[in-house]
């Protein structure tokens, strides 16, 4: 394949994507495990003759130490400017770069051009170089009230920008808009493929060329059409570079800045099914105190099964990280069949659902035996920070990267830290990693009420252990204050707490955090006996 490769270009350039933004698509056509061995989030790659790089951010350096081939592929910090970096440090001049336009924005791969203008730059196929199977999608949609107003902010920019319609690349904007999900699509419960709105009114969804089973607008049909009109507008950050015509207009994307901040019914919404994935939780940890010889992968069928206990659960809202022992150092670990671990003293379990009214992300680190005082010092570290973000209190205006600090600061004065942010924006019923808010050093986006985030701070020491707590939270608003209110419901292991590292403050906020899971959640009787001991300081 690389022989092949290399008689049409001297270097493969591929950024992890897919044809929608932010979204992981099928494994058959993920790329950057294709050609690195790493199944990742996030990532870039550069083959050539002589010399080849993966790119990766913190959260997969050990990852990608465990899981790439360090013979053929080095392993660098990701960012743009290293990418490029790389690219005129190791590959000659002149060179003809192959990409796949599919998986590139105009805007990232007009900027990779300008930066790399010595370099000639090739379109290709991966799915014809690497011989990927096409699939066949399905599709079952569940739907709510149409309501026409949402997309009055696109009628704005189509009238402001005399345009005849406006494409919208992005899946989670667009069920948004057209208040629809497809429940058979993984982890993201949207149907895939591109929204056109014209200036008349009219919506027409171009679905995946992969949806075989009925016939309608395909991609296929997408250049053709949009060729008949004379302006249509499309958010170049978006957009893949393949959507090609005269007549395209460059206009930002107005729905991500809409539909992260929650109506009061999906935050109502949201806190149902919050509560019944605490239920299914608490049921998953109740059989893992009580089992033994058990392995990862035992891990993320038992949580599976114990959420699919609700009427309301769709699916995964992404691949469930069950990681045990020192393989919990790894920040975004997913066990497989090669990889599958017994439990001997740790478990982080990260995972989340899709319910019919919302989405969920929670993540634990479990304790099998006794830990050490060093192994406590660490978790109680991280709970420190965790509860000092659902604590704070701040003006009304101020950004998350306040937070950020925030949680920081416990492991800081120890002289650790985790190489990711401590939160992150998620969707209702949609990507459980949603922008533009996060709680980041460098996000400046001001808090307002009703913004869902997630609270997780952590902390990996590499072959011995990791711990990583979160809990959802919504920021609520109240004398020009922002404060956060935590909705799950999922209890703390107490052996992993050093009680005497807690300030009073810490103590009451935790035996009050116990005594709303105690009186909230419903569970059998057996469960709940065994709840109130295990929660008991």
């Amino acid at each position: 394949m690389m022989k092949e490769m290399f008689e049409n270009f001297d270097a493969l350039l591929y950024i992890k994507s897919s044809l929608y933004p932010d979204f992981n698509d099928d494994e058959n056509t993920d790329f950057f495990k294709i050609i690195s061995g790493l199944k990742a989030s996030a990532g870039a790659v550069v083959v050539s003759e002589n010399k080849s790089a993966v790119f990766v951010d913190g959260r997969y350096e050990l990852a990608a130490k465990l899981s790439v081939n360090q013979e053929k592929f080095s392993i660098e910090s990701l960012s743009l400017k290293n990418l490029i970096a790389w690219i005129k440090t190791n590959v000659k001049r002149k060179s003809k770069i192959g990409f796949d336009p599919r998986f590139f924005s105009h805007s990232l791969i007009k900027k990779i051009k300008t930066e790399l203008s010595d370099y000639n730059f090739s379109e290709v196929n991966l799915d014809s170089l690497f011989y990927v199977n096409k699939f066949e999608r399905e599709s079952e949609i569940i739907s709510w009230n149409f309501e026409e107003s949402k997309f009055n902010s696109i009628y704005k920019i189509i009238s402001e920008n005399n345009l005849d319609g406006y494409l919208i690349c992005d899946p989670c904007s667009s069920a948004w808009l057209l208040n629809q999900r497809n429940t058979k699509t993984k982890n993201v419960p949207v149907s895939l493929g591109y929204l056109l709105v014209s200036k008349n009114k009219e919506k027409i969804f171009y679905f995946d060329d992969n949806y075989q089973k009925f016939s309608r607008k395909k991609i296929s049909d997408l250049l053709p059409d949009i060729s008949k009109f004379s302006k249509i507008g499309i958010d170049y950050k978006e957009a893949p570079a393949f959507i090609r015509s005269k007549n395209l207009v460059d206009i930002k994307n107005p729905i991500p800045n809409i539909k992260y901040i929650k109506t009061e019914i999906e935050i109502e919404n949201i806190k149902k099914a919050t509560i019944e994935d605490s239920v299914a939780i608490v049921d998953f940890l109740f059989w893992f105190y009580n089992s033994e010889n058990i392995t990862e992968i035992d891990c993320v069928n038992r949580i599976l099964s114990s959420r699919k206990k609700s009427e309301n659960f769709i699916g995964n809202s992404f691949d469930t990280i069950a990681a045990a022992d020192e393989n919990s150092a790894v920040v975004h670990y997913t066990p497989s069949e090669n990889s599958n671990k017994y439990i001997e003293k740790f478990l982080l379990l990260d995972s989340g659902g899709q319910y019919k009214f919302g989405t969920t992300d929670i993540t634990r680190t479990l304790a099998k035996k006794d830990p050490t005082d060093l192994e406590k010092m660490y978790y109680t570290l991280v709970l420190k920070g965790h509860i000092a973000v659902a604590n704070s209190k701040l003006n009304k205006g101020s950004t998350a990267a306040t937070l950020d600090s925030v949680a920081r600061k416990f492991l800081q004065q120890h002289s650790l830290d985790y190489n990711h942010s401590t939160g992150h924006g998620i969707g209702y019923m949609l990507n459980v990693h949603e922008g533009p808010v996060a709680i980041s050093q460098k996000n400046e986006i001001p808090l307002q009420k009703n913004i869902l985030l997630s609270n997780e701070p952590g902390v990996y020491i590499e072959n011995h252990m990791g711990v990583r707590l979160e809990n959802m939270i919504v920021t609520q608003e109240k004398d020009e204050f922002i404060y956060f209110d935590t909705i799950s419901l999922v209890p703390f292991d107490n052996k992993l707490i050093n009680f005497d590292l807690l300030t009073a403050n810490e103590k009451l906020w935790l035996k009050n955090y116990n005594k709303t899971i105690l009186d909230t959640l419903k569970l059998p009787t057996e469960i709940q006996n065994w709840l109130v001991e295990f929660i008991n300081f």
